[in-house]
Formats: structure tokens, sequence, C-alpha cells
């Protein structure tokens, strides 16, 4: 329980080191959203929320191997990823508009798409 709790309090860190680890394969943005960034969460509960965003993740087999990569490191981590491209982001631009006006959503990019 210990280590999850680390997650929780830690989401900053791990979120840089989500984006370190797919920016060696994929040029990617990385987001986090939720319960964690409004501080809100319970453990046992809720979950991480990592949203990544790369025009790589049109082609599947790099999209898979993303997958592969971020689930060998963190498969016992409340982490759930989403990995988008840009068209699927813009496509959920209301849904994240909603998320920063709620203070929920945690920018760990300069800009977005």
């Amino acid at each position: 329980m210990e280590k999850i709790k680390s997650y929780f309090l830690n989401y900053i860190d791990t979120a840089r080191e989500v984006k370190e680890l797919v920016n060696r394969e994929v040029e990617a943005r990385v987001f986090v959203f939720g319960s964690v960034v409004r501080g809100d969460y319970c453990i046992g509960l809720s979950n991480i929320d990592i949203p990544i965003v790369s025009g790589d993740f049109k082609n599947r087999e790099k999209k898979l191997r993303i997958y592969d990569v971020l689930y060998e490191k963190y498969f016992d981590s409340p982490i759930e990823f989403h990995l988008l491209t840009p068209q699927q982001s813009f496509n959920s631009l209301y849904w994240i508009l909603s998320l920063i006006l709620d203070a929920s959503f945690l920018i760990l990019d300069s800009h977005l798409y």
C-alpha cells in the first residue's frame, strides 16, 4: 500500500518520468488529470489518469510499443494511461476544458497541440 500511496504523493515526478520514458520512443506530450491533481483522491479507489498525446500513435505498432514500455514499468501502479493522437485530443477539447475549469488538469508541457 505504501508503494501505491507514493505514486499519489509524487504524481508530478511520476508523470515527468513517464514523459521521459515515452519520449525515448516517440515525440509526445504528457498530461495528468482528475482527483490526484485536485488532491481529493482516495487510495485504493482512485487512479492517476495520464493522457499521452503523439502523432506517432496513428501507427498502431508504435502505440502498442508504448503501451508495452509503460506497462512493463508501471503494471502494479494505480496509473491509467490514455494514448491519443492529436486529433483524438482535439475531439476531447470540451472535456479537457471542463477539467481545466474544475482545476483538475496538469500540463507538463508549455503548450497544447
